[in-house]
């Protein structure tokens, strides 16, 4: 870089508001416009939560934690050895969100649980006209039951969202043994509404590096989408597979069913639109998990079945020999509070039956 370069370089940092500086290939700051915050010559590698490698091919995204905050860092190539990197604090975040169309995407959520709020509402109040007039209250029982069932499932469904933008806490998973937990735990609830979920897998072992809490509530969507927008007599198909890309291992996840949209049987009256409860952001979970994991997120929806795919990573097996299944297994345990893959398959129940 040439003292013209430099100059140029530092009178654009000092127009931007948030902290920024100038970085080298090994994440050393050259210059910023917050000495304070990011002297020259110290090293952001340790801070920042994601693994950073030069060349930069574009625009690169990640969280920083400095003196316990939590910043996202966004990493602009200015050549093969140097990067802008601009750091946002949350209120800088939510300045931004809220001039675009976030409000928009986060509405649904709210709607949906003051919707369920207000079925909940009716309920009570009816059950009271009743009681004033004397009247017969037992059959208010199973209602009250729904309407609670459904508020509670779209307030799971909201938390598990939220958690999705949460700091993740990857751990190496064998993913044959957790899809087949999920989808066995799946098919016994399901039984009660006479689906099922086909699950294909012809390796004994393969690994993942990813969140466990992420990686269910992947899977729960990915699975109730596939129950939820196929006919009553559909068996989706799950299948899990290990492929090789330019030399380097994958693991493959596909689901596939057949589409509600080209088929009309087996739906009865149902509500097809699903607008009594569902939030619309299970595609987007799935997505969001898969890119936070290093792969990728693939749907096909143009025909008359519906293909997703999840392409992720294998962990080095050499990183996880000795470890036991049991240890990275998806083991349930009955808390009285119901987790998503409950959620989620009571909700294919009730719409089913």
């Amino acid at each position: 870089m040439d003292g013209g370069q430099r100059e140029i370089f530092k009178c654009l940092l000092e127009r931007l508001d948030n902290p920024a500086a100038v970085l080298d290939s090994s994440l050393n700051c050259i210059f910023s416009n917050c000495p304070d915050m990011l002297p020259a010559h110290i090293s952001l590698e340790k801070f920042i939560q994601d693994e950073i490698l030069f060349p930069l091919t574009g625009v690169v995204r990640t969280m920083l934690v400095m003196d316990g905050i939590t910043y996202c860092a966004r990493m602009c190539p200015l050549d093969d050895e140097l990067a802008v990197c601009e750091l946002f604090n949350s209120s800088a975040v939510i300045c931004l969100a809220e001039n675009t169309d976030i409000r928009e995407l986060i509405t649904p959520l709210f709607n949906a649980v003051e919707h369920n709020t207000s079925r909940l509402w009716k309920t009570l109040f009816a059950m009271r006209d009743c009681i004033a007039n004397n009247e017969d209250v037992s059959g208010f029982e199973m209602k009250f039951y729904d309407r609670i069932s459904e508020l509670s499932s779209v307030v799971k469904n909201v938390f598990e969202y939220s958690l999705m933008f949460a700091h993740c806490s990857p751990t190496i998973i064998d993913a044959v043994s957790l899809t087949n937990g999920i989808v066995n735990r799946c098919n016994t609830i399901l039984a009660k509404c006479g689906r099922c979920i086909r699950f294909v897998c012809e390796c004994d072992r393969l690994f993942i590096t990813a969140d466990m809490r992420h990686t269910i509530t992947a899977l729960a969507n990915s699975l109730q989408n596939a129950l939820l927008f196929s006919p009553r007599d559909c068996v989706p198909v799950l299948s899990l597979v290990r492929i090789t890309e330019d030399e380097e291992s994958f693991v493959y996840l596909q689901l596939v069913n057949d589409s509600v949209l080209f088929v009309d049987k087996g739906f009865g009256n149902n509500d097809i639109d699903f607008k009594y409860q569902r939030v619309g952001f299970g595609i987007l979970i799935i997505k969001r998990f898969a890119e936070e994991t290093g792969g990728s997120f693939f749907l096909d929806a143009s025909r008359r079945t519906v293909k997703l795919g999840i392409k992720l990573p294998e962990a080095d097996a050499s990183a996880v020999r000795g470890l036991r299944v049991e240890e990275c297994g998806y083991t349930y345990y009955d808390t009285g509070i119901p987790d998503i893959v409950d959620v989620k398959m009571h909700e294919v129940v009730n719409f089913f039956t």
